[in-house]
């Protein structure tokens, strides 16, 4: 929790100069490769809560010894109010951003693990942007040479909050909160019950394989 509040304080330091206000929010969602080589740069996917009259994103990662961790926030006008509900922008969250970020490089002298780590509640129904708990989303392997050639390719670890539904033929498809259209959707693969409805904190994999009429399925590891 240290490492995200200290990334949110330097910049609200620097904001301060500028007239501006910093807006913490939380990641609901993240899916990053399952393994790179140490050094290379790879593309992190996010989903963050978008406050009303939220500008100038920032991710706000943070890379140490042991993990890659995401403490975002937002940048907007001192005093802003969100015109629809004539609250202040801090405490109204009214969407979701879609967005990534490139982290430059992990390094590693042999083959390691590093954590993937995030600004999210901690339990289903948590609210609040001024609430920074950090939690762990997953792992990445970080590989001294090139991996060999796989077919299909390899699986992207994910994880975060989703919505899941069973329909009449009895799939189960699960959606990212925060994400929309036809290709949110991802196929279950091993689902945790038989229930119709659903919706939790979940970890696993994603793979390429088309199932139950979505393009991607994925793979259940945890779901609290």
């Amino acid at each position: 929790m240290r490492r995200a509040l200290s990334v949110v304080l330097f910049a609200a330091l620097a904001a301060c100069d500028n007239g501006l206000d910093v807006v913490p929010t939380n990641v609901s969602w993240m899916d990053w490769p399952s393994e790179v080589v140490a050094h290379a740069e790879f593309t992190v996917h996010l989903v963050v809560g978008w406050p009303c009259g939220g500008r100038a994103f920032q991710p706000g990662s943070r890379v140490d010894q042991s993990a890659v961790t995401y403490a975002p926030y937002f940048l907007i006008e001192d005093g802003a109010v969100c015109p629809l509900t004539a609250q202040a922008v801090a405490l109204d969250v009214l969407g979701s951003m879609d967005t990534a970020d490139v982290i430059p490089g992990l390094p590693a002298d042999f083959p390691r693990i590093y954590e993937m780590r995030a600004a999210s509640p901690v339990y289903a129904g948590l609210a609040g942007l001024d609430a920074l708990p950090v939690r762990t989303f997953g792992e990445i392997t970080v590989r001294t040479t090139l991996p060999p050639p796989s077919t299909p390719p390899p699986p992207r670890n994910a994880a975060g909050y989703v919505f899941a539904q069973r329909d009449t033929s009895g799939c189960m498809r699960i959606t990212p909160t925060g994400l929309y259209g036809p290709r949110a959707a991802m196929a279950l693969e091993k689902p945790p019950d038989t229930a119709t409805y659903w919706w939790g904190f979940v970890r696993g994999y994603i793979q390429a394989t088309a199932a139950c009429g979505a393009f991607r399925t994925f793979h259940l590891v945890s779901r609290n």
